[in-house]
């Protein structure tokens, strides 16, 4: 029996899914989707830059994504905690399929208005946040703790292979497709999406509460997550580090293609090459975390990650050649892999179930808070002082908090 199950922990570090039906139709709803979604971020940035011209107006794009977790995140929590798992996560990808399928007809009719564009972002990283949130708190309930962390590092690793495909010729199909096309495309993915996570099977166990009525009472349970974080020992530095170095990463988050057109004098598809690359890095640093990630301490891991993310951001503010960009950001990739994972297993293992959803979207709102008007003061300051500069600006703090990171013993030793 201890050979049996020897080797049945050797396979599941690389293909866990393959055991089982449920963890394999979530796998292949989320790969699907990822392809067109990847495709469909391309699109969009690449339309934004292309009418505008301005490099606020598209970093405004994941400014108000962010903005919808900030504001919707909370609330997403209390509601994934005390409604169905599944038609929370169909229900989503329906959503995301009605909202990108009519950017589509906006854009086959040579009109998508700045106002549609925004206020998409806001209502699919809403949906989008329902749906990881959902996931999440699922997934432990569909494999034994055991497998836990190479499941998540497998669901990882297989949509970062696809968003490297989908990313490394995202240029090329907008291209040959159109931008219209494109997202006509990504649309299509989240209907699949939608057929996969309908055949899923939960198991019944475990009923969500009911949702609470008054007031005073959804306030109750918001208060219960921030509570938990408060209160674990854990997760207080860890959001203290990753707050710094997400609002150093949110300066230079949405100025991609920025660097693309005035520092590398490329066009969309060496936009979709650094993309695919960025994947492709993540895609390594997954396989990584996959085959040894239970070997490395959770805190070195993700100060390790930030110390290195800083430098590539620091070494982007000078970089004019347009392949050294390119391992730079495969080199980010890997860096920023090491980390999600094994954080994802951590809050889902030391959090009751029925208290998950609030916890997942009260950290994110909480590592996430400044990220928004980084981004914008980022894309103002590109304009204004300089692209280097906001990079040199970003690679700084975000080396910086993971310095901090590292001088913190207690923190560097966390294992989950």
């Amino acid at each position: 029996m201890q050979k049996e199950t020897s080797h049945n922990r050797q396979v599941l570090r690389w293909f866990p899914v393959g055991i089982n039906r449920n963890v394999t139709l979530l796998w292949l709803g989320g790969f699907i989707s990822a392809a067109g979604d990847r495709i469909y971020e391309i699109a969009l940035m690449w339309y934004v830059l292309q009418i505008t011209g301005s490099a606020f107006q598209t970093g405004l794009v994941p400014a108000v994504a962010l903005l919808a977790q900030l504001i919707v995140g909370l609330f997403a929590g209390v509601m994934v905690d005390h409604w169905p798992k599944k038609p929370i996560m169909v229900s989503a990808d329906i959503v995301r399929a009605v909202l990108v399928g009519g950017a589509a007809v906006w854009v086959a009719h040579d009109h998508l208005p700045l106002w549609y564009i925004y206020s998409t972002a806001f209502a699919l990283k809403t949906a989008g946040l329902f749906f990881t949130t959902a996931t999440g708190v699922v997934l432990p309930e569909l494999v034994p703790r055991v497998q836990l962390l190479q499941t998540n590092a497998f669901l990882e690793l297989t949509q970062r292979l696809t968003a490297l495909t989908s990313r490394s010729l995202g240029g090329g199909i907008v291209a040959v497709l159109g931008t219209a096309g494109a997202m006509a495309g990504n649309a299509f993915s989240f209907g699949i999406s939608a057929c996969c996570i309908a055949l899923v099977r939960l198991p019944r166990t475990v009923q969500p509460p009911p949702m609470p009525r008054q007031s005073g009472t959804m306030l109750t349970a918001l208060s219960e997550g921030f509570a938990f974080i408060r209160q674990h020992l854990l997760l207080r530095p860890l959001i203290s580090l990753a707050v710094g170095a997400n609002v150093g990463g949110g300066l230079v988050v949405g100025l991609t293609p920025v660097l693309v057109q005035q520092q590398l004098g490329g066009d969309v598809t060496i936009l979709g090459l650094l993309s695919g690359a960025l994947v492709f890095g993540g895609l390594l640093g997954t396989t990584m975390v996959t085959r040894w990630g239970h070997r490395l301490p959770l805190g070195t891991s993700l100060i390790g990650s930030f110390v290195v993310y800083g430098g590539v951001l620091l070494l982007l503010s000078g970089v004019g050649w347009w392949p050294v960009a390119l391992l730079l950001f495969a080199i980010q990739g890997w860096a920023l892999a090491l980390n999600t994972a094994p954080l994802e297993t951590l809050l889902q293992v030391q959090t009751p179930p029925a208290l998950r959803g609030r916890v997942f979207t009260t950290f994110g709102v909480l590592v996430n808070l400044g990220s928004p008007l980084a981004i914008m003061l980022g894309a103002w300051g590109a304009e204004t002082i300089g692209l280097s500069w906001m990079y040199l600006c970003a690679g700084g703090l975000v080396l910086s908090c993971g310095i901090w990171g590292w001088l913190h013993t207690g923190l560097r030793r966390t294992t989950a």
